[in-house]
């Protein structure tokens, strides 16, 4: 049976589904039962301002600046009824710069795309190889090229029952094109694309967001690189397709997540708000955190909480800044093979997929951040083990501006190649502190509030093959800079926890200043003895100091 759930949603509780129970971790399900007991140093209120996370602040109130583009109009009434309105106002000249290539989709009904587009979703599509016929007709990437349909053709015909394929083809899908269609209408002003270098930030509402995935469902979304000099890809393809091609279960575990997405917000549109930031430090800026007079380590400016339980995106990290472990292509695989933390994330969580077609490439003094997307599907396991579960709602509350409170941060890890030593050399060190510090920094800046802890884990340690002990150390450097309390997740490994817990119990009972920590880092490399780690390594230096 498909399973699709491709009739009216169900209505479970928060992390419930029909299929199963809700798994939220974003890893192998663990066979052991780790003494969560000793999980430490500090407390999870400690981490979460004593259970003030729910009401602190992440990022301003939504206000259109030169530097806050907002698709809507203001002001918004986020606790009414009604779905944002649309932005009407010209095409400004910012808007213009970043053209993303939907203007000539709209400006020649007659002859332009968006009219072919139009016209061939207006024939009857009763099963996946008329979807198919429809997809190459007005898609001139994959018109007369190998691309399959594979993944598309096995769900929705092999593993659908009668019934269910005619719910889909019948309701939902005509639905998927309605909303698809309404392109112009929620987009009158030109849809920005958030570049390498910029400091900018998108907001527009989940309808919205809705629209533009419809359209990738249906792969009709122009490829930015195609209107770019040179051979570099810079971006996502913002289509489907990728995935249509696939036939391996995790792909079409994947397929089912969006399509129970889809199949949501076309029955019941929600309305609220979203917003998608780049930010970017200035390359030429000197960040010299380990000069003398960098901050030291301290419970009270950087309380830690490591936990070999539970998840980044599980209930004890809501309120926090949740990380994901990103692609410098934001997304990673999740329109293809990939089927880890990043792209898991962005199927259960589908409203991030709009960040594939606003973000050019992350540099390495870059990070993303995304406010207010849902969760809507509930899973299990990891990788090729990778099961949709079913429904889920997501109950969290929303902010001021309308935005679920849910808050995300995308940092791209240093990929380690052939010599895993090079990630202990100064220049790669400070490369990762600096990508740490975008990410982790308060962009509200009033140092009398506290500032919201980070949700965080082994970045950077999986298929990037980065040592653990250093990234977590790095990580701990940053929040302890930042004053950023830290609750970090050892997906089950309990000797790490432990390993974790007692050097940060040195460091914040020796006073030891991030600068004397970094020094010793970047010392590491030729001092070390043989088969020493790093936490060893650090220990004997500090007992000669």
């Amino acid at each position: 049976m498909c399973s699709l759930a491709l009739s009216t949603p169900s209505t479970s509780a928060p992390g419930a589904s029909k299929d199963g129970p809700c798994s939220l971790a974003l890893s192998t399900p663990s066979t052991s039962t780790p003494d969560a007991s000793k999980d430490g140093p500090c407390s999870l209120e400690e981490v979460r301002h004593f259970q003030q996370a729910d009401r602190i602040e992440h990022c301003a109130p939504i206000e259109g600046s030169e530097h806050h583009i907002v698709l809507y109009q203001l002001p918004y009434n986020p606790k009414g009824t009604e779905t944002p309105v649309p932005q009407q106002h010209p095409r400004i000249e910012l808007l213009e710069k970043v053209d993303f290539g939907f203007a000539s989709a709209f400006e020649d009904s007659m002859t332009c795309r968006w009219a072919r587009v139009c016209r061939m979703l207006d024939d009857t599509i009763f099963d996946s190889r008329k979807l198919e016929a429809v997809i190459r007709s007005y898609n001139p990437a994959i018109k007369h090229g190998d691309t399959q349909f594979k993944a598309l053709h096995i769900l929705l015909g092999k593993q659908c029952e009668l019934n269910e394929r005619n719910t889909f083809f019948g309701t939902t899908l005509p639905k998927i094109v309605k909303l698809a269609r309404r392109l112009p209408e929620l987009f009158p002003v030109l849809l920005p694309r958030l570049m390498a270098g910029s400091n900018l930030a998108v907001s527009m509402s989940q309808e919205q967001a809705a629209c533009l995935l419809a359209n990738a469902f249906l792969c009709t979304l122009p490829n930015p690189n195609e209107q770019m000099p040179g051979p570099t890809i810079r971006f996502s393809n913002p289509n489907f397709v990728a995935l249509y091609g696939r036939g391996e279960p995790a792909a079409l575990q994947k397929l089912k997540c969006l399509l129970n997405y889809l199949r949501r917000v076309c029955n019941r549109m929600p309305n609220g708000v979203l917003t998608y930031e780049r930010r970017s430090l200035d390359k030429r800026g000197k960040l010299v955190w380990w000069n003398a007079t960098s901050p030291t380590f301290s419970r009270e400016r950087g309380p830690l909480r490591v936990s070999v339980g539970g998840s980044i995106d599980g209930p004890s990290a809501d309120g926090l800044l949740q990380m994901i472990f990103a692609n410098p292509r934001v997304g990673g695989g999740v329109i293809g093979a990939g089927c880890v933390q990043e792209e898991i994330r962005f199927v259960i969580n589908p409203e991030l997929l709009v960040a594939r077609i606003l973000f050019e490439e992350l540099q390495r003094n870059e990070a993303y951040f995304v406010y207010g997307t849902e969760q809507y599907s509930a899973f299990s396991s990891y990788a090729a083990s990778f099961r949709y579960r079913g429904n889920y709602n997501d109950t969290r509350s929303r902010d001021s501006s309308g935005r679920r409170r849910c808050y995300i941060v995308g940092l791209d890890a240093l990929q380690v190649g052939s010599d895993p030593d090079q990630q202990y050399c100064e220049v790669a060190i400070r490369r990762e502190l600096r990508k740490a510090y975008v990410g982790f920094k308060s962009a509200l800046g009033d140092a009398d509030t506290p500032v919201p802890g980070i949700a965080t884990g082994n970045w950077g340690c999986g298929a990037f093959g980065g040592n653990v002990q250093l990234k977590a150390l790095l990580q701990l450097m940053m929040a302890c800079i930042t004053k950023r309390p830290l609750l970090y997740f050892t997906w089950d490994d309990a000797e790490l926890r432990d390993d974790l817990v007692a050097m940060y119990n040195v460091l914040t009972a020796h006073s030891v200043p991030v600068a004397t920590l970094y020094d010793i880092l970047v010392r590491y490399q030729t001092e070390r003895n043989t088969n020493q780690d790093l936490f060893s390594f650090i220990r004997q230096q500090l007992a000669e100091l």
